[in-house]
């Protein structure tokens, strides 16, 4: 800014500012182009419009930033713990105590469904030779489309799959045909008495921030840090099932399973359409359900123990409550489902049908349905939540194919097969890992024996043998951050308890087991 100075009269000032007005005025004036004139009056006629378009646009914006719901990588599925959907709105909050009066009627001996149609009804098998090895092509499936879902279709027959190699005699002889070793079975033992120690005394639940679950586990690295204490318990428990501790066989862990147990049927929330367990410290997620309902499932499956019973049932309704009208399940109830979180609850229904529980055919038939809708390449291929191509997924969705009745020499389950097999095992990734040697170790040569050799040589390899981290394993997957060292070693127990964790799906004449 000019100021006036103090030594001049107001009357020179003036006419000082009066010559200067003259002398702009006299200046030369310039055109302005019109094309500019145009703009400066679109501009200005448009102004309020343009700032209008601006805050619809930051309000969408943020509506989306705040509302958006969580998406997965569909290169690299995991277990995802953490999402927190709302809960679902739901009548009563009764908890459930576990002892109480078993549900009303009593379940029939006979088996709850037919199972003579065990093959998809739209697939026309190859015919096979002496050798068990398709001749031709199989006629592929028509497009999926809802109208033409099969609401009668069946799981296999409980003995396939089922859990009659976790005895003792059993064992011996699965390890021995199917390819393990006393160094696998070593490891598995180790890996148990680790993850024993660090289950919490007080309540008998797991936490897979494992600083918190125990006085000694603080020692070991790798915490993880979802809070879902029903997951982590159900996952526990899996591989002392898996090995055949129950807590009712006098072992060095009946104490441990007791108590694991004990804590999932305390967890339960009744409802008169089934019993919830995915939720646990806030958490809500159908994954925790999920894994805590194959626990009960397969340990009453296991001992037929009563005091079970009505857990593991209204475990396996509270399933099909949840499940979407397309087939799927996602993380809260009836939410579009992913190939993910479905594995864990077809495995629950399987786990509650080889126990003699009430498994809707129903919820079965729409699970079937869901794959069609994720499958690519005629199903020997799957993806997340469309049609895709992804390693994890597909053997994921190969394997629940497999217990939903196809056949060994399916030319589908063939391919996939061959690709996982091409994939080959990963390094870190225990979560693919897992579902694949359960593909391969069913479906069997020319693939199985070179995968089990690298896959157990390598676990077995890997194992830590430091101080309190004994028998646990870690590697750097990215959703191992979440599920920590627990996670891992469960995952891990379980590849390496293969060999009769589940009967074979398929009859094979170099094993003398009645199916």
């Amino acid at each position: 800014m000019k100021t006036i100075s103090a030594s001049r009269s107001p009357t020179t000032a003036s006419a000082e500012a009066a010559a200067q007005v003259e002398n702009l005025r006299g200046r030369k004036k310039y055109a302005v182009p019109g094309w500019v004139s145009a703009v400066s009056r679109w501009f200005q006629a448009s102004a309020g419009f343009m700032t209008s378009t601006l805050v619809h646009m930051l309000i969408i914006l943020a509506m989306v930033w705040f509302t958006g719901e969580p998406t997965m990588k569909e290169d690299h599925i995991g277990l995802l713990l953490s999402e927190n959907p709302p809960p679902p709105e739901l009548r009563e909050f009764p908890i459930f105590t576990p002892v109480v009066e078993p549900v009303v009627g009593e379940i029939p001996d006979s088996k709850l469904t037919a199972v003579e149609n065990l093959i998809s009804p739209n697939v026309t098998p190859s015919p096979v030779d002496a050798n068990d090895k398709a001749i031709g092509p199989v006629t592929s499936a028509p497009t999926p489309t809802f109208e033409n879902i099969n609401l009668n279709q069946t799981l296999r027959t409980p003995s396939a799959g089922g859990f009659d190699g976790r005895g003792e005699e059993a064992q011996a002889q699965m390890i021995a045909a199917i390819g393990g070793t006393p160094a696998t079975q070593d490891a598995v033992e180790r890996a148990l008495a680790w993850i024993a120690a660090h289950q919490n005394r007080e309540d008998g639940s797991w936490n897979f921030n494992h600083h918190k679950s125990s006085p000694q586990g603080s020692a070991s690295r790798n915490p993880g840090t979802s809070t879902s204490k029903t997951a982590a318990t159900g996952l526990a428990l899996l591989p002392f099932l898996g090995k055949g501790y129950t807590h009712l066989k006098e072992s060095p862990y009946q104490e441990t399973v007791r108590q694991g147990l004990y804590y999932l049927q305390t967890q339960m929330i009744v409802y008169d359409y089934g019993g919830y367990l995915g939720q646990s410290s806030g958490q809500n997620s159908m994954y925790a359900h999920g894994l805590a309902a194959i626990a009960l499932c397969e340990a009453y499956a296991m001992t037929e123990d009563p005091e079970l019973k009505f857990a593991a049932q209204q475990a396996i309704r509270y399933i099909e409550y949840a499940q979407h009208n397309q087939g799927g399940w996602r993380y809260g109830p009836k939410e579009p489902g992913d190939t993910s979180v479905f594995g864990w609850q077809l495995m629950a229904l399987k786990s509650g049908f080889m126990g003699n529980l009430k498994v809707s055919s129903q919820s079965v038939g729409l699970a079937d349905y869901f794959l069609d809708t994720v499958q690519s390449k005629n199903g020997s291929h799957y993806g997340y939540q469309r049609s895709g191509t992804q390693k994890t997924t597909t053997a994921i969705g190969l394997l629940s194919r497999m217990y939903l009745g196809w056949e060994r020499y399916d030319q589908r389950l063939k391919n996939g097969a061959k690709f996982l097999a091409r994939e080959g095992p990963s390094e870190f990734d225990m979560y693919y890992n897992y579902y694949a040697t359960n593909v391969l170790r069913h479906v069997g040569e020319p693939y199985w024996k070179n995968w089990n050799k690298k896959l157990s040589y390598y676990l077995v390899k890997n194992q830590s043998k430091n101080s309190f981290e004994s028998g646990s394993w870690y590697f750097a997957d990215p959703y191992a951050e979440e599920g920590g060292r627990l996670y891992v070693t469960c995952l891990c127990a379980m590849i390496l308890e293969v060999y009769y964790r589940h009967m074979p799906l398929y009859s094979d004449d170099s094993l003398d087991f009645k199916f």
